[in-house]
Parts: C-alpha cells; sequence; structure tokens
C-alpha cells in the first residue's frame, strides 16, 4: 500500500525522491494525500449508492444514462480544460471555455426539463 502511495504522490508532483516508507515526510503531503483519499472514497461512495438503488436508476426514462453520461463528460471536460488554460495564464482560451460551459449548462437544464416535461405531461 505504502509503494501506491509514493507513486500517487509523485504522479501529483509533490517531489517525493525518497523510498516509499519516506511518504509521510511532512504534514503537507500528509494533507494532500488525506484529501485526495477522501474525494476518492466519496466518488467511489456516491457511485456504488447510485449502482445500488434500481428505483433511483429508472426515476425518469426520457433521460437515459448514456445521454447523461455525455453530458457529465463533456462538463467535466470543460472544467479541465478552464483549470489547464488558467495554469497556462491563457486567459482568452478561458474566457472562450467558460461560454461553451455556460452554452452547455443550457444544453443539460434543456435534457433534465424536456425529460421531466415528457414523464409528467
Amino acid at each position: 500500500m505504502c509503494l501506491i502511495i509514493f507513486f500517487i504522490l509523485m504522479f501529483l508532483g509533490l517531489g517525493y525522491a525518497q523510498t516509499p516508507q519516506k511518504v509521510y515526510e511532512t504534514k503537507e503531503a500528509g494533507d494532500k494525500l488525506f484529501n485526495l483519499f477522501a474525494g476518492h472514497y466519496s466518488a467511489i461512495k456516491d457511485y456504488l449508492n447510485a449502482k445500488s438503488d434500481k428505483e433511483k436508476q429508472s426515476a425518469n426514462p426520457n433521460l437515459p444514462k448514456d445521454a447523461v453520461l455525455s453530458l457529465l463528460k463533456t462538463h467535466g471536460g470543460h472544467h479541465i480544460a478552464q483549470i489547464d488554460a488558467v495554469k497556462a495564464g491563457d486567459f482568452e482560451r478561458e474566457a472562450q471555455i467558460w461560454e461553451a460551459m455556460v452554452k452547455h449548462i443550457y444544453t443539460i437544464s434543456d435534457a433534465i426539463v424536456d425529460a421531466i416535461a415528457k414523464q409528467f405531461p
């Protein structure tokens, strides 16, 4: 397990060139690792709960899983591109991504509203 943590920290660029046993060399590294795993746990728990709840999965047949996944992947991609642009100092590109993201939010909203309107005419 310690070796896995070591490689995660190296991937995140926390600068640990020591052996895996020295991964927790600073409180900052421990805090970053805790936050990484806390977020990871929350996402996995949410996925497990959603996957286990058949009633919620079929709550609205007019909003199929593949459509939702496509919408969410695009939205996530916008956030990643936005962060990359900001980190690169390309604020003009970030503004373009923001505009695309706002338009896409309307697409997401329309899909949800249309599905509800079809379900409850």
